[in-house]
């Protein structure tokens, strides 16, 4: 699971790519850059807000995670073993 801070960071960069998009494609649409920027900032403000919390959520849902591996306590034979069946899954073992 990731830090609070990084996924803030993550959501930073993401909605700052999204405001110069959304600036971009709105501007032809309004003819103003006061106004395309509005509309992107207050799209990435909604944005950002709800992509934290889709985060958090999907950090809570177990389904479709593997254990994690304690590398200090288990032998390299022994990650590898429990790595096979993930490989296998994947289609990367045989």
């Amino acid at each position: 699971m990731e830090t609070m801070v990084r996924t803030v960071v993550k959501a930073a960069t993401w909605q700052g790519l999204g405001i110069l998009t959304m600036t971009a494609l709105s501007y032809p649409q309004t003819g103003s850059l006061t106004g395309a920027l509005s509309i992107a900032i207050s799209a990435s403000a909604s944005g950002f807000v709800f992509y934290l919390v889709h985060e958090k959520i999907w950090n809570a849902v177990r389904w479709g995670r593997h254990p994690a591996l304690s590398s200090r306590s288990e032998t390299p034979a022994a990650v590898s073993a429990a790595r096979q069946p993930v490989l296998e899954e994947n289609g990367f073992a045989g």
